[in-house]
């Protein structure tokens, strides 16, 4: 009997996961994916599962995650996990998988649809199911303890060490126990957000603390510089599975309040001995910060995006020029 193929429902998520390990080689934690599928105000993932004999043998994935297009906010999502068994790959199923999710992701009124493929399934996106490689977004790293890395040898790495920490930034830390007041947080959302002809995921408090909660599994922190009485930047950084640091959010439009940012989070990331911390942006403002703090750039990631609609959505979201990312907007950070 030929597999099937059916909208995934919330029982299906062991399944999921065990085909999760089967096609990547590890496994996250049961929380972080709960909370990502589930707790996400935007709304629970949508995804379509291929079964044979009562067996998940493949799944495709978007994560509902609203866009802030011009000055107005759109329902998009984020194409997040493609997945085919080893024993069923060949046989068109992450094409047909992925065309049953776009036909949900209408139903549920998304109107654009944003990625960051690998480079097994990028081909499948752009020449089967037109997405539209809009450019790429630079990816960065700022390296704080050498002797950690496993490519440098350790009696070189630890004179590295000696040499990187009179790099960090000096100064304090300037960091909440948790978010700043919601109301602060507001006011710099709508001062940093409210741009025309801007491509981005859009901001909120509830959005914000959902994506940096302790759920996540990343034991994000939040740092902050204020200018004049008033929150001026935030930055979020969490640390993944192998121990590398991230550097999630950077938030602010004054340049030297993102710069101390930045450099809070650099330190606060030094201190509790994390061997690099690694980011994701085009973001004017952050680069301008990143290199001030000594970060380099590394391979880039592609954007891919996809109309869902006929509609004006208030920017052009095939402009790539208009996009501004960062690494919040992508689940792996």
């Amino acid at each position: 009997m030929p597999w099937t193929m059916r909208p995934a429902t919330a029982d299906d998520h062991d399944q999921i996961r065990n085909l999760f390990r089967e096609v990547f080689g590890y496994q996250r934690a049961d929380e972080h994916d709960r909370w990502l599928s589930f707790e996400n105000p935007d709304g629970q993932s949508i995804a379509t599962v291929a079964e044979d004999r009562a067996q998940i043998v493949g799944c495709y994935t978007l994560l509902p995650t609203m866009l802030r297009l011009g000055k107005q906010n759109v329902l998009g999502a984020q194409s997040l996990d493609t997945m085919t068994h080893p024993d069923y790959r060949g046989q068109g199923m992450f094409t047909k998988l992925a065309i049953q999710t776009f036909e949900l992701a209408g139903e549920r009124g998304v109107k654009a649809l944003y990625g960051y493929p690998n480079e097994a399934s990028y081909p499948g996106f752009v020449r089967r199911l037109n997405w539209d490689h809009t450019g790429d977004i630079p990816r960065w790293t700022r390296v704080l303890k050498p002797s950690v890395l496993r490519t440098i040898p350790r009696p070189i790495g630890w004179s590295l060490d000696a040499a990187a920490s009179l790099l960090v930034p000096k100064g304090d830390e300037g960091a909440f126990e948790g978010p700043p007041p919601p109301s602060k947080l507001a006011q710099l959302i709508t001062k940093c957000f409210d741009q025309p002809d801007i491509c981005r995921v859009a901001r909120s408090v509830e959005w914000m603390n959902w994506r940096f909660s302790p759920a996540s599994g990343r034991r994000y922190e939040w740092v902050t510089a204020e200018m004049d009485g008033e929150l001026a930047a935030v930055a979020v950084w969490g640390i993944r599975e192998d121990g590398h640091g991230v550097l999630t959010e950077i938030m602010g439009m004054d340049q030297p309040a993102v710069n101390i940012a930045v450099a809070r989070a650099v330190r606060a990331a030094y201190r509790v001995g994390v061997p690099a911390l690694h980011t994701v942006t085009n973001e004017p403002v952050a680069i301008r910060a990143l290199k001030r703090a000594r970060f380099f750039t590394r391979k880039p990631l592609p954007l891919i995006v996809r109309s869902m609609t006929h509609e004006n959505l208030g920017g052009n979201i095939h402009n790539h020029s208009a996009w501004r990312v960062v690494a919040a907007d992508i689940d792996t950070y």
